[in-house]
């Protein structure tokens, strides 16, 4: 990743690219964005290529649309909410009480869906075991749908900067119809109303994760590009 933070850009990448010269290797960048493209432009002139990067984009949403869902081409989302809510259930933000149900419902999620063999799920759940396990530390906010006591869907999220809210995690059990619709409504109107944005971060190439964020109708697209140096 494009480095964070304050300090002399041109020297950092230097570095960076002495080591992956070591390697036999270029300098990759990932999530690159316009902003640091342009830093790169006028620091390496000619001295990388770029492949866009359609799957790390971000989805960015207007939060008074995932808030009010208003207007047809919210209808959809609107009856999803309407049957899940013939069902009782209760909406909270996370507190440390919950944390330990939490972890147990995102645990047992994936040893019921996903094979431990992939990568990048195994990555996933250790991300989400830190969110839990340091979830005063990190500052961050959730939100979980309860019915019958049990936790039946979590979302973990937290403020990116003065205009926007980032939506890290969001999983659900989807044997109660309209759930996903619910928890994002609810969180978006508990978390996020005093934001004008809400980032819902990337669809990595899941066709049916790139639907889902796309019907929710984004306001733009944050572009992300993969960088390589000569």
């Amino acid at each position: 990743m494009f480095p964070a933070g304050q300090g002399d850009v041109r020297e950092l990448i230097g570095v960076l690219r002495d080591y992956s010269a070591l390697q036999n290797s270029p300098l990759i960048l990932t999530g690159v964005t316009k902003p640091v493209l342009d830093i790169l432009y006028e620091l390496f002139p000619e001295q990388f290529s770029i492949v866009p990067d359609r799957d790390s984009s971000d989805y960015v949403y207007n939060s008074a649309d995932l808030i009010g869902l208003a207007g047809r081409k919210y209808h959809q989302k609107r009856n999803h909410i309407a049957r899940f809510s013939e069902i009782p259930y209760e909406f909270s933000i996370i507190t440390e009480k919950d944390l330990d149900d939490c972890i147990y419902f995102s645990t047992q999620t994936y040893n019921e869906k996903y094979p431990y063999s992939e990568g990048s799920i195994i990555a996933e759940q250790f991300a989400i075991n830190t969110y839990f396990s340091y979830y005063s530390e990190l500052g961050l906010t959730g939100g979980i749908i309860r019915i019958d006591g049990r936790i039946a869907a979590l979302t973990i999220g937290e403020r990116l900067n003065s205009d926007t809210f980032c939506v890290h995690i969001e999983k659900a059990d989807t044997s109660f119809n309209g759930i996903y619709a619910a928890i994002n409504n609810c969180f978006a109107k508990s978390a996020a109303a005093d934001f004008r944005y809400i980032n819902r971060e990337e669809d990595m190439g899941i066709e049916g994760l790139r639907k889902s964020k796309l019907s929710y109708h984004p306001a733009f697209l944050v572009e992300k590009n993969i960088v390589t140096f000569k």
